[in-house]
């Protein structure tokens, strides 16, 4: 009994590993393009300026993006699935 919860800690290390490993990797990739799009971007110049057709309906736009919101609930849902936490 004990040598299997011994393997069973040994697996879930494994995986946590590779999660930090994953994430690790994923936030490199976006601080890389981010320092790609901000230094490899070409400024544009000599446009000229474009008046608006009608006036602006409020003064002020404000957005709620939850995609990432929703990302991150189906993500926590699949690791306390894939690692048997309890909420």
């Amino acid at each position: 009994m004990a040598e299997t919860m011994a393997m069973a800690m040994g697996a879930r290390r494994w995986e946590e590993a590779i999660l930090v490993a994953l994430g690790f990797i994923l936030h490199a990739l976006y601080m890389l393009s981010i320092f790609d799009i901000y230094f490899k971007t070409p400024i544009v110049h000599g446009m000229d300026p474009v008046q608006p057709l009608t006036h602006a309906p409020a003064k002020r736009l404000v957005l709620f993006i939850g995609t990432a919101l929703f990302l991150i609930f189906h993500i926590s849902r699949w690791i306390s699935k894939t690692l048997n936490l309890k909420p």
